[in-house]
């Protein structure tokens, strides 16, 4: 027994994404090893793209 609906509440301990050391947004996701923002463990320059900035005019 206890492999219900009881158990399904009981799987989300865990968190996927934690504070990042170099940007410090909660982005770093401790399974891949790298953060979503800045690009920290995948990269060793700062990730940004012309897209994700806002337009000035």
């Amino acid at each position: 027994m206890g492999s219900g609906t009881a158990t399904m509440g009981q799987r989300n301990k865990k968190e996927t994404h934690i504070r990042c050391r170099r940007c410090g947004r909660k982005s770093f996701n401790r399974k891949k090893g790298y953060c979503a923002a800045c690009g920290f463990g995948k990269s060793s320059r700062m990730r940004k793209y012309s897209w994700s900035r806002k337009h000035r005019k």
